[in-house]
């Protein structure tokens, strides 16, 4: 820091202090930074390193004997080499997100120090250096300890400029440990520039002050900042000021005394601003694209989600809700205009075979194949749907009996023509007009009674709703058959645990049985079910068995429709249960999106009272509408089922992807479980476990099968074993899962 004697200037006990100022401070420094356990430690070392090196200065300025004239000594080397530790110590401990950040403050504080220490040298320095009779080279080298020690000021408030930036306790102790080794060093420099022999003893202690105010800074915080937040407007005036500052004193030494002290600390500020301010524009024109590219994913991401609203994901045709919605806006426009139009409802035949022989994928291929047929044959004002299953819809405006039966002729040659040869369909048609005043729940009705009685006439048959009473047995009547002849029957799928490759609990699934035997699937029968009241019945039927086998000791998870959401009499029947000594866990109930979705405040008293009992509530297809979240925010959900479409696409879908890492992080952080329903291959299984989903259910890990009384079946022995072998792997690793029990 400063020259010292040549000889102690106190006695025994101020040198025994003055060892015990200088040496202990630095020991207790080092042990405050060994105690980091953050990436602090680097930075405190390295502040640490440079208050060692200058203790061992002054300790050897202190007590050796030499002359004043001697210039630079072996103490100057060691005080003088406090600062390069120093400065870049401070920047390591500028908490940001970014090294480039560290490095510009780094710059922003050079450019400061350069221009405050051209300014005091030209007004204060310069003028001591040419006072008195003392050698220029011993004051010159006096002078560098000052200007270094306004190097690190200025360095320390470039951090604190920021109005925005908050700063931790170990900043002011630093900042204060610089500002008395400031004055400290400004006053000896006045001292030897007016000739004096040595320091007084006062100085030595203002030094020994620095020093104990810097070892202290380590013990209050990790790191000099708390926050990454800037706020340029001051920093910028700094800039700008400390850059005219550099400016005026180039121009006046450059053309009047030239002094090179000036000129060069000057013009080192001038170009390093430059720079800056290059930096800076280019930082801001990576900033510029990169936030251009945020937007464009969230516009993407945004049109993605109102797609998904409303369309089927699958097919990319309209869903049933906004299908809906379009019938009903062209009944109105028809009502009011005189116009014409028809509905046409088109199932597939042979369907079921093809997706029990060949795998959902391949069917899933086929509706995709099937919905390119009917949309390549329409007019640009048709409008198509998939309303589930294989179970289509076209709406035809501005047209009549002929055109319709046209359509309906072309639409079903299309897909009979397709790369499926197996897949034929059929059409009901119904019209509609000013002449025909139906309403859009009556039209459906219609077109389900003709969609039935072409079907009855054979392969590709297409049959024209008249309103007769002549007609085939209807689904509706079908339906009520079946219910008073027990012809409903529950298919029984495994949840299985991907943490233990055990089956958790099966989803029962119902199915109708003709009375030829032929099993129906649910998507033939329960729309029609649901839109004349049959529903609750099925519902009454199926969580009756469903209970059945709880109390049996078996798990089980049951679908429920709207309807259900209101039936106090289930509800009272699964506590009568409970209470006769059936273990609520055993339960499980599952509710579609659309099943609660016109009565949220329904479906959130239900599941009040399935909590109030003891038994879990599954989110079934989650993430196929937007209202799913308000599920989330509303009702108290255990479970989330991710949509099947969103699973079986994950190899071949980023979106997909990061639609199910979402959803999973999103049920972790609500205490919720997850399920991925639609596994049917190891890709798929494995990118399940890898994203962390809980449970997994496809044709994989077991096929819908009738329930077997001795039991669930068991998974593939294959798919058992590397599911225990990823298991036992993660254990192995480390690796925890808080899964618990559906």
């Amino acid at each position: 820091m400063a020259l010292a004697p040549s000889r102690s200037p106190g006695g025994t006990l101020t040198d025994t202090l003055v060892v015990v100022v200088l040496l202990l401070p630095v020991l207790a420094f080092f042990l405050c930074a060994i105690e980091r356990r953050d990436g602090s430690r680097l930075g405190w070392f390295l502040i640490g390193a440079g208050l060692a090196f200058n203790s061992i200065g002054e300790a050897y300025f202190f007590f050796a004997n030499r002359a004043l004239a001697n210039f630079p000594s072996f103490g100057d080397v060691f005080s003088l080499a406090l600062f390069p530790p120093l400065f870049i110590g401070v920047m390591l401990l500028v908490r940001h997100g970014r090294d480039s950040a560290r490095l510009s403050i780094g710059i922003d504080g050079v450019i400061v120090a350069a221009a405050i220490g051209s300014l005091a040298y030209e007004l204060i320095f310069n003028a001591l250096l040419g006072s008195g009779s003392v050698s220029r080279l011993l004051v010159g080298g006096e002078l560098a300890y000052p200007i270094l020690d306004l190097a690190a000021l200025t360095m320390l408030a470039v951090i604190c400029i920021p109005s925005r930036f908050r700063v931790g306790a170990a900043y002011y102790w630093l900042m204060g440990g610089m500002a008395v080794l400031l004055v400290t060093d400004v006053a000896n420099l006045r001292q030897t520039a007016h000739g004096a022999d040595a320091p007084s003893i006062a100085l030595y202690f203002g030094w020994a002050l620095a020093i104990v105010l810097l070892s202290l800074s380590s013990r209050f915080s990790s790191s000099l900042t708390r926050s990454d937040a800037f706020h340029g407007r001051v920093l910028g005036i700094s800039l700008g000021g400390a850059m005219l500052v550099s400016l005026g004193l180039l121009l006046q030494e450059a053309a009047h005394d030239q002094n090179l002290v000036v000129i060069a600390a000057s013009g080192t500020a001038l170009l390093l601003g430059l720079a800056r301010l290059f930096r800076t524009l280019a930082e801001n024109s990576r900033l510029i694209r990169e936030r251009g590219e945020v937007i464009a994913k969230q516009r993407e991401m945004q049109s993605r989600l109102r797609f998904l609203a409303d369309h089927d994901p699958l097919s990319g045709l309209c869903n049933r809700r906004r299908f809906g919605e379009r019938v009903k806006e062209q009944l109105g426009y028809a009502l009011r205009y005189g116009h014409s139009g028809a509905l046409l409802f088109i199932d597939l035949d042979s369907f079921k075979f093809i997706n029990d022989s060949f795998g959902h994928t391949t069917g899933d291929r086929v509706i995709k194949r099937v919905a390119a047929a009917i949309s390549g044959n329409l007019r640009a004002t048709d409008t198509p749907a998939r309303l589930g299953g294989d179970e289509f819809a076209v709406l035809l405006p501005e047209i009549d009996e002929e055109g319709a039966l046209r359509v309906a002729e072309t639409v079903l040659g299309a897909i009979k023509a397709g790369q499926d040869p197996m897949v034929g369909a059929c059409a009901g048609v119904v019209l509609f007009g000013a002449d025909r005043k139906l309403a859009a729940e009556d039209l459906f009705i219609a077109a389900d009674i003709a969609l039935y009685d072409a079907k009855g006439g054979g392969h590709g048959g297409i049959s024209v709703y008249r309103g007769q009473k002549g007609m085939k047995l209807t689904w509706v009547e079908r339906i009520r058959a079946a219910l008073r002849e027990d012809r409903l029957v529950l298919y029984a799928q495994p949840i299985v645990d991907l943490r233990t490759g055990e089956i958790e609990r099966e989803e029962l699934l119902v199915r109708m049985i003709d009375r030829d035997g032929t099993e129906i699937p649910p998507m033939s029968f329960l729309p029609t079910a649901e839109r004349f009241g049959l529903i609750g019945d099925i519902d009454r039927f199926a969580v009756g068995r469903a209970m059945e086998l709880a109390r049996g000791g078996r798990p089980v998870a049951v679908n429920i429709s709207g309807p259900a959401l209101t039936d106090r009499v289930l509800i009272d029947r699964v506590a009568e249960a409970i209470r006769a000594g059936m273990d609520p866990h055993m339960l499980s109930f599952e509710l579609t999106e659309t099943a609660g979705v016109a009565n949220i405040e329904a479906a959130r008293r239900f599941a009040g009272y399935l909590e109030n009992l003891g038994c879990d509530l599954a989110l079934d297809d989650f993430g196929t509408g937007l209202s799913s979240l308000g599920y989330l925010k509303h009702i108290p959900i255990q479970t989330l089922k991710i949509d099947t479409e969103f699973v079986q696409s994950m190899g071949a879908s980023t979106f997909d992807r990061y639609l199910v890492q979402t959803i999973v992080g999103l049920a972790r952080r609500l205490g919720q479980k997850t399920v991925a329903e639609g596994v049917e291959d190891e890709t798929t299984l494995s990118l399940v476990r890898l994203f962390g989903v809980d449970y997994a259910q496809g044709y994989l890990l077991g096929p819908p099968a009738p329930i077997d009384p001795n039991g669930p079946p068991e998974i593939p022995p294959s798919v058992r074993d590397s599911l225990h072998a990823a298991s036992e792997s993660s254990e192995s690793s480390g690796h925890s899962s808080n899964g618990t029990s559906l």
